[in-house]
């Protein structure tokens, strides 16, 4: 079942719709390495591209590379989505990148026709109820280890702070604990 489509930039130029939605809430992080199967043809039907009968088609999800409607529409996709996307000749040939190459010859056609799947692969997290929704917080392995950091030095200063109040029991009780530890004074 297709969705009504949906105007991307909101003055007709790129329509996305959903043939098969997504598994789950996660959509690539701008800048991760996607894989995507994708059939190029003009409104008319000529296929001008296809990947469908190869292997997936990585890249680094940025402009420059591949066109820039192509990634804005697949950086909001759900991995496992497959969608239909129409743009208008027009802007696609203004986009930023060459990828998938339009054919010199377009003949009488105003508009380039993409049906697309984002592949979910080994590049995405473990997707399943919990895992997924708390891993959706983090968009990349450095946003992971940037809270196990802070949490590490949390604990530090935790602990840190309970010795200085152990060690200060201790000398009120006599000891003569800091000439033992000077950096706790």
């Amino acid at each position: 079942k297709m969705e009504e489509g949906e105007d991307i930039y909101n003055d007709g130029t790129v329509i996305k719709t959903i043939v098969e939605p997504g598994k789950g809430i996660l959509t690539p992080k701008f800048g991760s390495i996607v894989s995507v199967k994708y059939s190029a043809s003009f409104i008319d039907g000529t296929v001008f591209d296809d990947t469908y009968k190869n292997d997936c088609f990585q890249f680094r999800l940025i402009h420059g590379h591949v066109h820039t409607s192509l990634v804005d529409v697949i950086a909001a996709m759900r991995f496992g989505e497959k969608a239909v996307i129409v743009i208008q000749l027009e802007t696609l040939l203004k986009d930023e990148g060459e990828v998938p190459r339009i054919p010199g010859d377009i003949g009488t056609n105003r508009a380039a026709v993409f049906e697309v799947e984002l592949v979910d692969d080994n590049n995405t997290p473990v997707k399943n109820g919990l895992i997924e929704q708390s891993l959706s917080w983090f968009h990349s392995t450095g946003d992971i280890l940037v809270v196990v950091f802070f949490g590490m030095v949390l604990f530090g200063v935790a602990f840190l702070c309970f010795m200085r109040l152990y060690l200060s029991l201790q000398q009120y009780h006599g000891l003569h604990v800091y000439e033992t530890y000077p950096f706790l004074s």
